[in-house]
């Protein structure tokens, strides 16, 4: 077995890393006094098993210790079960799934779409024509869209606009263009953030009270302006207006043997997770990837209809919320 070489922040100045061989996990039910000491249930369902019974370890450290000693803690089989585990870490994806970006890939994704040809012309001309409208409106307002657009510039220090690398459809790689809501330098995570906040983003990419997003910003975002840009690709085809998310590939790990599903539909500016749990359900629970593969596998115009009222809800209503 070899270290994995990652060091991942979990709470409290807690660090964990784990002894795994072919990547197969498990979650330990329980640990011994010594090494829960500060621990969350976070670090305590990321214990790794080599695939057979062989003792596996944790290996933590604490803020509280001089110099981030090291202590490994072994870990009883018996204690561990197969389930519910790490998913960045399960279903041996390696040996399970064809490489993503491969045509190999491609065609196990396109074999698991589903969805109806009717529905998916309808869905189609449903995006480009509400992509127009978008592009219609901020046209239409291009006083309010420069004055947006200037404010950026100046509060982020950069160019209004930035495009990002995403996951699409069939594994595809996607150019996503989104209105900067951050100042210039926001990769530079270790410079903005505290280490608490550095064990959230590395979870979730999403932060609480984000130090690196500007006033402008904060504003754009609880209203999902930042995604206006989106409709580029939405008109284009390699995105749609419902869907799910768009994800980084570091992210994909989390939905084990069922990416291909997840990504044998369109990626979306607005989608189930948006419009219901949002940034309460986090891919270490579980709940996001529920959310994404129930839309992969129930699309349709309703729930389509269904999912963008609800948008508008999370949007302008009471409860909206903008991470």
């Amino acid at each position: 077995m070899a270290y994995q070489k990652d060091m991942v922040a979990i709470n409290n100045g807690i660090e964990q890393v784990g002894l795994v061989d072919k990547g197969n996990c498990g979650v330990a039910t329980s640990l011994p006094a010594e090494s829960t000491d500060g621990l969350d249930t976070a670090l305590r369902g990321s214990a790794f098993t080599n695939g057979s019974n062989e003792i596996s370890h944790i290996a933590s450290s604490s803020a509280s210790m001089p110099q981030k000693k090291m202590t490994l803690t072994p870990l009883n089989f018996n204690s561990i079960h197969e389930e519910n585990c790490d998913p960045s870490l399960n279903n041996n994806m390696s040996d399970a799934l064809p490489s993503l970006g491969s045509k190999e890939f491609e065609a196990l994704s396109k074999s698991m779409d589903t969805r109806p040809l009717g529905y998916r012309i309808l869905k189609r001309l449903f995006d480009i024509l509400i992509s127009l409208l978008a592009f219609f409106i901020v046209i239409a307002l291009w006083p309010l869209t420069l004055a947006f657009l200037c404010v950026i510039a100046v509060q982020t220090k950069g160019f209004p606009i930035y495009v990002q690398e995403r996951v699409g459809q069939y594994g595809r790689s996607i150019r996503v263009p989104k209105l900067r809501t951050m100042i210039v330098d926001s990769d530079n995570v270790s410079k903005y953030l505290n280490e608490k906040q550095l064990s959230q983003w590395h979870k979730e990419r999403k932060v609480d009270a984000d130090p690196r997003i500007v006033p402008i910003g904060r504003i754009l975002r609880a209203c999902s302006i930042d995604e206006l840009s989106n409709f580029i690709p939405a008109f284009f085809g390699s995105m749609s207006v419902v869907g799910p998310r768009p994800i980084v590939e570091d992210e994909t790990a989390w939905y084990g043997k069922n990416l291909p599903k997840v990504l044998s539909v369109p990626q979306g500016i607005t989608g189930y997770w948006q419009c219901t749990s949002r940034n309460k359900a986090s891919f270490e629970s579980g709940n996001r990837q529920k959310l994404e593969l129930e839309y992969a596998s129930t699309a349709s115009l309703l729930l389509d209809s269904k999912i963008i009222v609800k948008t508008f809800g999370v949007m302008f209503g009471k409860k909206k919320t903008g991470k």
